[in-house]
């Protein structure tokens, strides 16, 4: 199973672009070149917080509103990508 396409996720961009996210289980080999077109920063939050962990860009405010009104209210650590400001806010499950 090791390197096998697990799921996959289709979904269309506020631009209209149609994508599909592969998933696959992987082995970690060590630290990327991170040369990849589409390579996002990866964010390490602590294991027993994951499920309660949610990120999104500050522009994105509905979202924002949506993630607030279900909880997420803690506000955990924020990072630039890609010259987007990410929030970070957590919630107790």
């Amino acid at each position: 199973m090791l390197n096998s396409k697990v799921d996959f996720n289709t979904y269309t961009t506020p631009k209209g672009e149609n994508c599909v996210c592969y998933m696959y289980i992987a082995v970690d080999t060590g630290e990327s070149d991170n040369t990849s077109e589409d390579t996002h920063t990866t964010y390490w939050i602590s294991f027993d917080k994951v499920e309660e962990t949610i990120g999104s860009e500050a522009k994105e405010s509905r979202n924002l509103a949506i993630y607030l009104h279900f909880g997420y209210t803690e506000f955990i650590t924020s990072f630039v990508e890609d010259n987007e400001l990410v929030l970070f806010y957590g919630k107790t499950i």
